[in-house]
């Protein structure tokens, strides 16, 4: 398979065989005639755990926007995912138990419109998009680091890459696909540029989790969610994966820890689960030991504020943004970074700094409501902190709390959430007024009902006082 970009010409280097790195990889090789990706793990050659991504054995969900952006990049690849047992969700409501907040959300009916998700796990995912990246002519994955970009001052570019083997590699342009622990920000200082400013919540995450294998038919539901809230920092996830276990993953908020053992998972699945869902973990077994993870902060690197960027060189996924886990939507927004990536390719006047400029401001764009709606529920709901904070986020908090207690039990609000939250319909999740009005009434009639029960109560004990 070659690329078929009409400009294929030149060198690019991928720092990372990431999801974020293969996806540029696929973006590039539309672009130039050699892509390089340099990744320090050695990878397997089937689905499987990899020692520098302690995050992949933990609960990934792959929103439903997700999937159609990855089979954009990469198509056929959810056929594939389905051929080979990945899990797929569709118009039926018993797919998914979602308890956001403190409210377990339920449209009680068949989804309205559309609405399709893959639930693959975070290696079998980077296995299907490896295997195609290296089909491609152009592309190749090399074992090995790069230890730092090689940056000519007077050009004010960076013209290659030095790997931690001594060779340096002449390239046109370098992805920073790193993730976290990028060093972008160091270098950029290094060259004489600005360090970007850094957004930051402080949400303190600890992860526990168990692979599990379930009796057959005692679940319908293939995604179990139930997040923390204002009231209980602590909340679970559970998927069904593509070969018939389940991962369960118990988390804690604001540097709570989560249980650790076996038991006291079963506790907490009691606690916060239907009986149908509890009682089928009861009834479970694990099958390997548990393994542990934390997540200090959402971090969002602010590279579109920069005045000055080098040339040939850009940053990609979680080199520029890191989001809260619990929700779910990192992968997702990595394939929309994809997609930016694409676009400013074919629009930039060639490899100076209007390519760094249309990414980063068309990442900017896309991130921002994602962000700031994760932050909200942070701050409102997770005990988070954050180094600057809106004085609007709090009441937003406690309007949307509202909200998700009005779609506990009206299926229209419900299904809106959901299709906002897995970023289909738009990134941004303000309600029109429609959706508002919906809500208002539907909780003016429940306050009314309970307003009228008290009072009959109330006449009640009156008359038995007489």
């Amino acid at each position: 398979m070659r690329g078929t970009g009409a400009n294929t010409s030149g060198h690019a280097v991928v720092i990372g065989a990431s999801i974020a790195g293969l996806s540029a990889a696929r973006v590039l090789s539309d672009f130039f005639s050699e892509v390089t990706v340099y990744e320090r793990d050695e990878l397997p050659s089937a689905p499987a755990n990899r020692a520098t991504v302690p995050q992949d054995r933990h609960l990934h969900m792959l929103m439903a926007r997700g999937a159609i952006e990855f089979e954009s990049l990469f198509p056929g690849l959810l056929k594939d995912m389905v051929a080979a047992g990945v899990p797929i969700l569709e118009n039926r409501p018993d797919c998914i138990h979602l308890g956001a907040a403190g409210h377990v959300l339920g449209t009680g009916q068949t989804l309205r419109d559309e609405f399709t998700a893959y639930v693959p796990s975070r290696p079998h995912l980077e296995w299907q998009l490896r295997r195609r990246i290296l089909d491609l002519d152009t592309v190749e994955i090399v074992r090995g680091s790069v230890r730092e970009p090689r940056f000519d001052a007077a050009r004010q570019r960076v013209t290659g890459v030095l790997l931690d083997s001594g060779d340096a590699v002449d390239t046109d342009l370098v992805v920073d696909a790193a993730g976290r622990g990028t060093r972008l920000p160091v270098w950029l200082t290094q060259w004489g540029f600005q360090r970007p400013a850094e957004q930051t919540i402080d949400i303190g995450i600890n992860y526990a989790t168990l692979q599990l294998r379930i009796p057959d038919g005692l679940i319908a539901e293939k995604v179990v969610v139930a997040g923390a809230s204002h009231d209980k920092s602590l909340g679970l996830g559970m998927l069904c994966y593509e070969d018939g276990t389940w991962v369960l993953t118990t988390f804690g908020v604001a540097d709570v820890k989560p249980p650790r053992a076996f038991p006291e998972m079963l506790a907490l699945a009691t606690e916060l689960l239907p009986t149908h869902l509890s009682d089928a973990v009861t009834q479970a077994e694990p099958l390997c030991d548990t393994a542990f993870h934390a997540f200090p902060a959402s971090k969002w690197r602010r590279y579109d504020k920069l005045d000055r960027f080098p040339a040939g060189i850009i940053p990609l996924g979680d080199a520029v943004a890191s989001f809260n886990p619990t929700f779910g939507q990192g992968m997702t927004m990595t394939s929309l970074q994809a997609g930016h990536l694409r676009r400013a390719l074919q629009s930039a006047n060639g490899l100076g700094p209007d390519l760094a400029r249309l990414l980063n401001r068309a990442t900017a764009k896309s991130t921002y409501p994602v962000w700031t709606m994760n932050a909200i529920g942070d701050v409102a709901f997770h005990h988070a902190g954050a180094d600057s904070m809106p004085w609007w986020w709090r009441p937003s908090g406690s309007l949307f709390d509202q909200f998700l207690g009005a779609a506990e039990t009206e299926p229209v609000l419900a299904e809106w959430f959901l299709r906002r939250f897995s970023l289909l319909d738009s990134l941004y999740m303000v309600p029109p007024p429609r959706i508002i009005g919906r809500a208002v009434v539907h909780n003016l009639r429940l306050w009314t009902k309970e307003w009228s029960r008290e009072r009959r109560a109330a006449k009640a004990r009156a008359v038995t006082a007489r």
